[in-house]
């Protein structure tokens, strides 16, 4: 089922970009831009569609987005219109160098990144795990709401924007295998960015081979992204697609365009938060620099405030449901001053932390450009300053603009010596977006500079080198490193107990912990829980006080197969003596339960 969910996805997406795009009339450009930008248009609609069912009771099946997705293609293929049946050479093969070259960066980006996270038998930290617990709970359930009451029961669904887990969700519909479909699928789309970045960058230059190699630096960049598994890596890949929109469809003012534009906008604020934060505040940089140069502002402006409006269509119902203190719990407004959620440990970074990248790095954010991309950074910044006028006069304000923004971001990430701050360790990928633009800008000055043909190359290759020695290779390290399982485990016996099932259990197989209501532990090795439901909840608060007879009647009738006591049950004496005495109990009805399973810190019984 793995390659058909691969498929599913491509085409899912593919057909949700390209039906926006051919209900709003938006022009053909080249076959493969096309292909990539669908896939962007779609994964950016997602969101909205998702609001849309869930609001009205559709429930969230992997089928029922996939009919969607498909009516209009299917419709246009009835009338013979041009959907994959395109005749021009010129449309097909256009570009086709540069692109199987921004494939190849894609190809190698997204093997390093599945080595990575396949290195290790289980998800990383602490994050996907809740991941996988939420995306569960999504794919059995078809719906991301919850009971007001019940928000703290699983974190990343509502209040918290819940389209990263339902996209996850739909998926572990089709593919049993949860673990894979976190994994694959996660590093999929951020390789995919890739794709995106290159389209934003061509529509920035105006210049194929500026925007190729802005997109290579990205890619070797260590502070941008890795494989840890959590929705930033979704919301940074919905960047792209949003500004592309903005900057090349404002051509064509009208309410149309602005419409268009507004729905593939919407899907950045309902993400992942901060990501949010960090798209307003460049798209509102780029804004103040289009309306200095007159340069189509209104209705960029417009499409921006309509993406916003959209997006409350998500918002304002949370709110009223929950509150504002309840959404600031879950989203997490404490860390702007360092509190919960704030993971930065307090670090100001030295001029050293961003001109070099360690081997060993923070794995849900790695910091540092690498020397030779910290020298073009430079470079491009004096560059920049002393031709701000020629690049006013000329249209050419984005670069000013993201030289603004890499200014602001650059401040985030010390803003550990402020005040307040916005987890400034996680504003690093905001920031090497920035640095691949105006790196790309510096290179291509000296490109133009040099006129002797042989120079030109021999310079081209010694920066590719060393961007590959100082960025690249740093990141291979950290991200195909061995990485640790998360500090909730109690210790590797209970892990390997865990990852025994994983080995021996059939995917979904229904399992209990009797001593944990942390229910990741279960999805995350592909089996099957169901926390959230109240009467489980009651079972694991009192299970200690039921005999033998009460515990098999609640698991039996309840579709449970196996139950397990691992090491939360050792918290203290008291639930150490309290866990002992079941186990002795269960361990002499023969009839009812069955050991199968057991280290010092995992005992699994099998429900006869």
């Amino acid at each position: 089922m793995k390659y058909l969910t691969i498929i599913y996805f491509f085409v899912l997406f593919f057909s949700l970009g390209y039906s926006l795009r051919s209900l709003f009339k938006i022009e053909l450009k080249r076959f493969w831009e096309d292909i990539l930008l669908n896939m962007g248009l779609g994964l950016s609609v997602f969101p909205l569609i998702s609001i849309l069912f869930n609001s009205i009771g559709i429930p969230l099946r992997w089928h029922l987005f996939l009919s969607l997705a498909l009516l209009v293609p299917a419709l246009d293929l009835i009338k013979k219109r041009n959907f994959l049946f395109v005749k021009e050479k010129s449309y097909i093969f256009g570009g086709i160098s540069i692109f199987l070259i921004v494939a190849l960066v894609f190809s190698v980006h997204l093997f390093v990144f599945l080595e990575g996270s396949n290195a290790y038998p289980y998800l990383e930290d602490g994050d996907p795990w809740v991941h996988a617990e939420v995306a569960d709970y999504i794919s059995i359930t078809g719906t991301y709401s919850l009971a007001k009451e019940d928000q703290k029961i699983l974190h990343y669904t509502e209040p918290y924007p819940p389209f990263y887990a339902v996209l996850n969700g739909i998926l572990h519909q089709i593919e049993p295998d949860l673990m894979w479909v976190l994994k694959f699928f996660n590093s999929l789309i951020i390789s995919l960015s890739l794709f995106f970045f290159f389209l934003l960058s061509k529509a920035i230059f105006k210049n194929e081979g500026v925007a190729l190699f802005s997109t290579f630096l990205l890619a070797t960049i260590p502070s941008y992204l890795s494989h840890f598994i959590f929705s930033t890596g979704y919301a940074v890949a919905l960047f792209f697609p949003a500004l592309y929109v903005l900057l090349t469809e404002q051509e064509n003012q009208g309410w149309k365009t602005i419409l268009f534009c507004s729905l593939i906008i919407s899907g950045v604020f309902l993400v992942q938060p901060i990501a949010s934060a960090m798209f307003l505040l460049l798209a509102v940089i780029i804004l103040i620099f289009k309306y200095l140069v007159k340069d189509n502002w209104k209705g960029y402006s417009l499409s921006l405030m309509g993406g916003l409006f959209l997006s409350q269509l998500y918002w304002i119902p949370t709110f009223i449901k929950f509150g504002f203190d309840g959404v600031a719990e879950k989203i997490g407004f404490g860390i702007l001053e360092g509190g919960a959620g704030d993971s930065s440990g307090g670090v100001i970074y030295s001029l050293m932390d961003y001109m070099f990248s360690p081997f060993a790095n923070k794995i849900d954010q790695a910091t540092g450009f690498g020397w030779m991309i910290f020298i073009l950074l430079v470079v491009g910044i004096i560059i920049v300053l002393f031709k701000y006028k020629k690049l006013l006069k000329n249209k050419q304000h984005l670069i000013l603009a993201f030289l603004v923004y890499c200014a602001i971001t650059f401040l985030l990430t010390e803003s550990n010596a402020f005040p307040y701050k916005l987890t400034p360790h996680r504003i690093w990928v905001y920031l090497s977006i920035s640095v691949a633009i105006i790196g790309a800008f510096a290179f291509s000055v000296l490109w133009r500079s040099i006129n002797k043909k042989v120079l030109k190359y021999a310079v081209l290759f010694l920066v590719l080198f060393f961007v590959l020695y100082s960025s690249a290779y740093p990141k291979y390290v950290v991200q195909t490193a061995q990485w640790p399982p998360g500090a909730f485990w109690q210790s590797g016996e209970e892990l390997s107990g865990y990852l025994w099932m994983k080995d021996n259990l059939a995917p979904g197989t229904a399992v209990l912990i009797a001593c944990s209501t942390f229910e990741g532990k279960i999805s995350g090795m592909n089996l099957e829980e169901r926390s959230w439901e109240s009467e489980v909840r009651a079972f694991k608060r009192d299970y200690h006080l039921k005999e033998p007879k009460e515990m098999h009647y609640f698991l039996y009738n309840h579709n449970y197969s196996y139950l397990v006591f691992d090491g939360w049950c050792a918290r203290n004496e008291t639930t150490v003596d309290q866990t002992n005495s079941v186990i002795q109990k269960l361990v002499k009805e023969d009839g009812l339960f069955k050991l199968t399973h057991s280290t010092n810190e995992f005992v699994l019984f099998k429900v006869i």
